[in-house]
């Protein structure tokens, strides 16, 4: 095999080819010494041409030092507007309009931005993924321009740049986002797949699929639920109350419920194994106002999950292992990660032949929310109610629970006796 030798350290050139053992991926198939002669000034051309690219990139990264200045000031200012979704909101920025407008189109120039904006739609619609390598729905395009516009914007304001058109996004109509009776997960598919997911080692993989469906949480609710946000027997809520046995359900059916006041912020416990909780989405801060109640009834199998759960987490409270707060003592926190949930339910879908049909957590929310809204087809207040729809729901809410929100919070419980299994 031939190799090429450099002339120095310093430079690029190449003065020879000569016959060696060592192989060179690039010229493996030149056979003879006229071969590689020949062959010798495409060699330097082709890393003439990379010692170029290198110089443009270098330059590049230079021009992005500069503008992480504006980042930083971006950042800081946009924080000022969406505190509790902030770390969203920044993933959409970094991964997608930073992305494009400075790796792609190479273009740190702000002034210009606005020429790419037909073609950043297009690549967003067409090209870019997310970090499931799924395509991206109309609704996150959506929320990936407001970011860009919101940029632009404060970039403006802070005399970086002239004033900006916005990008407009997609109109209501044509988000692809609306639920349809495909993505609720039938009886016979959610036994299936439970049924698969109990055979894993880890039992609480199994528990946090059924409870995802039972109660109709976001599954980073669900993982912020523990000792604390247990209640036994029925809300004290006559309004809640009211709905539920218009329903006709009886309170004798209601085994207990959730009181869900906050979702986790992190995905790992502070240093000193305290946790860290922001407030439900589209709340401003964690308060008994902002917190929906959650009833459990006519399903022994959850109650008996959530009880399970309930006396191993106080027999940790009971050792003080992490601490004297009860919310510090979450179900699922620390044996799970969305990633990790997902990665054994589609596992599961494969295990039982359905992988054309997997579904994911969200869908099960999905399908609760479909089931509650059959048991009260007149209004849907119980459905909003119990899920936690829009900010004008959740107003509503927190007029109808206030009473029983203060006074449950207070109450105390003792963990063993107040909270049995049923059959």
């Amino acid at each position: 095999r031939y190799l090429a030798i450099r002339s120095d350290s310093t430079c690029t050139r190449f003065y020879k080819i000569e016959n060696k053992t060592v192989p060179q991926k690039e010229i493996t198939h030149i056979k003879t010494e006229k071969e590689a002669r020949e062959w010798l000034p495409i060699l330097e051309s082709k890393y003439d041409m990379r010692a170029k690219e290198k110089i443009l990139t270098n330059l590049w990264y230079e021009k992005y030092y500069t503008f992480q200045s504006l980042i930083e000031v971006f950042l800081k200012e946009r924080s000022k507007t969406v505190k509790n979704t902030m770390g969203e909101k920044v993933g959409w920025f970094k991964n997608y309009v930073l992305v494009y407008f400075l790796e792609i189109m190479k273009c740190s120039n702000l002034e210009e931005w606005k020429l790419h904006f037909g073609k950043f739609k297009d690549w967003l619609d067409k090209e870019a993924r997310t970090k499931s390598k799924g395509e991206l729905a109309k609704a996150s395009q959506n929320q990936i321009i407001v970011e860009l516009n919101a940029f632009l914007r404060i970039m403006s304001e802070n005399n970086f740049c002239g004033a900006q058109p916005k990008l407009r996004g997609y109109s209501d109509d044509q988000l692809d986002n609306r639920k349809g009776v495909e993505s609720i997960v039938k009886d016979d598919e959610f036994k299936a797949i439970y049924a698969q997911l109990k055979t894993e080692k880890n039992i609480k993989i199994s528990q946090l699929y059924y409870l995802l469906k039972t109660t109709g949480c976001r599954i980073n609710e669900l993982f912020g639920v523990g000792l604390a946000d247990i209640k036994a027997g029925p809300p004290k809520s006559s309004e809640l109350l009211q709905l539920l046995n218009a329903a006709g359900i009886q309170n004798e059916e209601i085994h207990g419920y959730i009181l869900l006041k906050q979702q986790p912020s992190t995905q790992s416990r502070n240093f000193d194994n305290t946790m860290k909780y922001k407030p439900l989405k589209g709340k401003k801060v964690i308060s008994l106002e902002n917190a929906r109640v959650i009833p459990i009834f006519r399903d022994p199998e959850a109650w008996n999950i959530l009880v399970d759960n309930v006396h191993a987490a106080s027999i940790l409270f009971k050792e003080r292992k992490y601490g004297k707060e009860q919310s510090n003592y979450p179900f699922f926190f620390d044996d799970l990660s969305k990633n990790k949930f997902t990665h054994y339910l589609k596992k599961a879908y494969r295990e039982c032949n359905m992988a054309d049909k997997y579904k994911s957590p969200h869908n099960l929310r999905h399908t609760r929310a479909t089931e509650v809204a059959s048991l009260d087809f007149t209004n849907n207040k119980l459905q909003l109610l119990m899920l936690g729809h829009g900010e004008k729901v959740s107003m509503r809410y927190n007029h109808l629970q206030q009473e029983i929100l203060i006074q449950e919070e207070l109450r105390e419980f003792d963990f063993i006796n107040d909270f049995k299994k049923v059959s």
